[in-house]
């Protein structure tokens, strides 16, 4: 049969030890990836964090005034004195269904003898009475469109108060949002890590817990069935893609999971066929085995249509009581009716086996 090859039991150790011992691994090293990311998250955020949880400080003139770049300010989140503020007449402005909404307003404040611009979220202007005022936000660098439209524009106009511009901006807007929801995202991802480590220990120390082993309970004792599975597999067997069958086992033992039923016990089996399309315009297939046991349990394998085909027409030689094909009735049936079937199903399997 073309896409089948037969393996020994040289290269196929006992496949329910291995494939638990596998799922306990992999969900430690996924708690621990997740661990070291948030570590990681952290110390590229430190700068950030130390601002976030201290607050804003108050800088004096002096101190604002001698710093050439924002980015060499450790605690950057500041609260500036004004004295003066004037309006720089410059917005930026979001529009959607012919709605604008005004979503930053610029301005400039002295402090000393220099200015400082600053950008405030919202329809903003400064105080008419020009009284000294208190500003909080963070020192950022000026973006570039900013300052090509907005401190060009104050250059053009008014040369003299851009040759005192500070080369750094006051950013007023919510500090701490982007914190919270980092620290939220940081809480959950660390409970997941946990949970993944403690799943994943508990089930290295105790194996025999791992829903694939109470799975197998199906079929009676888990370490006879297991027993029975690498019996099976130990002898010359077909292997198809994910998909080895036996004398007496079916097992499909991807990356992800690992599913065995009895050859015996195999009700119901298709080629499940899902057609793709972006804006009506198909853009291709996939193809999944669906192979449904008397248990109502789901062996469900996906690959290339070829080796697909080939996997179901081998389980079906080896057993051919079972129904196979789909239609919406039979699902609906088997839905409903699945001991209707399976009553069917053993009639067929005993008289194939009496023949």
């Amino acid at each position: 049969m073309q896409g089948t090859q037969f393996v020994s039991s040289l290269n196929n150790p006992d496949l329910v030890t291995r494939a638990i011992r596998d799922s306990n691994s992999r969900r430690v090293l996924i708690g621990v990836i997740v661990v070291l990311i948030v570590i990681g998250a952290f110390g590229l955020s430190l700068r950030y964090l130390t601002n976030f949880f201290g607050g804003p400080r108050p800088i004096s003139t002096s101190e604002l005034t001698h710093i050439t770049s924002a980015d060499g300010v450790q605690r950057y989140w500041v609260s500036v004195k004004a004295g003066k503020a004037y309006d720089t007449g410059w917005q930026e402005v979001e529009e959607s269904n012919g709605n604008k909404t005004v979503t930053t307003s610029f301005s400039v404040i002295t402090v000393g003898r220099s200015i400082l611009l600053i950008s405030q979220p919202g329809d903003v202007t400064p105080p008419t009475d020009n009284a000294a005022t208190t500003y909080s936000g963070a020192l950022v660098a000026i973006p570039s469109d900013v300052d090509t439209q907005v401190v060009s524009d104050i250059r053009s106009q008014a040369p003299d108060v851009a040759s005192q511009m500070l080369p750094f901006m006051l950013d007023t807007r919510d500090f701490r949002t982007s914190g919270y929801v980092g620290l939220l995202f940081a809480a959950l991802a660390i409970l997941l890590a946990l949970w993944l480590l403690f799943i994943g220990l508990t089930r290295i120390f105790a194996p025999h817990t791992h829903p694939l082993w109470t799975s197998l309970k199906r079929f009676g004792d888990p370490q006879t069935v297991a027993d029975s599975i690498r019996d099976d597999m130990a002898m010359p067997h077909t292997q198809i893609g994910k998909v080895r069958i036996g004398s007496k086992w079916i097992v499909a033992n991807g990356s992800d999971q690992f599913r065995a039923t009895q050859l015996e016990d195999v009700v119901w089996l298709y080629n499940k066929v899902t057609r793709r399309r972006v804006n009506g315009i198909p853009t291709g297939k996939t193809f999944e085995a669906q192979i449904w046991d008397r248990y109502g349990k789901l062996i469900g394998f996906s690959g290339a249509e070829a080796k697909i085909l080939a996997a179901l027409t081998a389980i079906r030689s080896a057993a051919p009581w079972a129904i196979g094909g789909y239609s919406a009735e039979l699902e609906q049936a088997w839905k409903k009716n699945r001991a209707e079937i399976i009553t069917a199903v053993d009639q067929k399997r005993a008289g194939t086996t009496a023949g």
